[in-house]
């Protein structure tokens, strides 16, 4: 099964390299945490949307370090990761800011009761996971679009739902256990953070798979 491949990928690799790419994701990883525990802890609308706004900048140096780790290794950067923004960032973050806008037309399934809701977030996730490909693919500076990404999930849709939906799945479960003790969270927040990391490891073992299937297969 593919996606078992990819998650025994994933696990190994973190597990040999854990200290280089946590030393690689610190700053972002660290920033990641103190924005979890400023939203926490804050009350205003706009101040939580600027922090949202933050979180995304933060998030995009953060996946570009990670993907760019598992696919070209620790030599594509700086010992302590990305430093500055470039073209690379900026493609990256407007190819997140475009995958949420997706969501918005579906909104208007909400007006379905009962079910509209869940329709739209079916839809939403599969598409997504048709689609992020993009985002390993801008990391190592490959150029892959939204059109190019969904051309090559085609023949591997349940891979990439898995990897979309049943990762972050697998760490919801002790960060809902971990919720229920009090004042956990900082631990709540690491566990956010490592779901993070593995999600974006697992995502480029996911698009080195298909890249070279596909081509393997002309």
């Amino acid at each position: 099964m593919e996606f078992i491949r990819i998650i025994k990928l994933t696990f190994t690799f973190i597990k040999e390299n854990y200290r280089s790419l946590l030393k690689s994701t610190l700053i972002p990883l660290i920033t990641l945490m103190l924005l979890m525990l400023c939203e926490s802890i804050n009350t205003n609308s706009y101040v939580e949307i600027l922090i949202q706004i933050i979180s995304m900048f933060v998030y995009t140096v953060l996946a570009i370090t990670a993907h760019r780790f598992v696919l070209l290794g620790s030599g594509s950067f700086s010992k302590w990761g990305i430093g500055s923004w470039s073209k690379r960032e900026i493609f990256f973050f407007l190819h997140i800011i475009a995958l949420i806008l997706v969501f918005i037309p579906l909104m208007l399934l909400n007006f379905i009761p009962m079910i509209g809701g869940v329709i739209a977030l079916i839809i939403y996730v599969w598409a997504s996971s048709r689609l992020s490909l993009v985002f390993p693919g801008i990391s190592i500076d490959k150029g892959v679009s939204f059109k190019i990404s969904w051309w090559f999930t085609k023949n591997h849709q349940k891979l990439m739902l898995s990897v979309i939906v049943i990762v972050p799945v697998i760490f919801a479960i002790p960060a809902l256990i971990v919720s229920f003790i009090p004042h956990s969270d900082i631990i709540n927040q690491i566990i956010t953070v490592a779901a993070t990391i593995f999600e974006v490891a697992a995502l480029s073992m996911a698009y080195q798979h298909i890249i070279q299937t596909e081509y393997a297969q002309g």
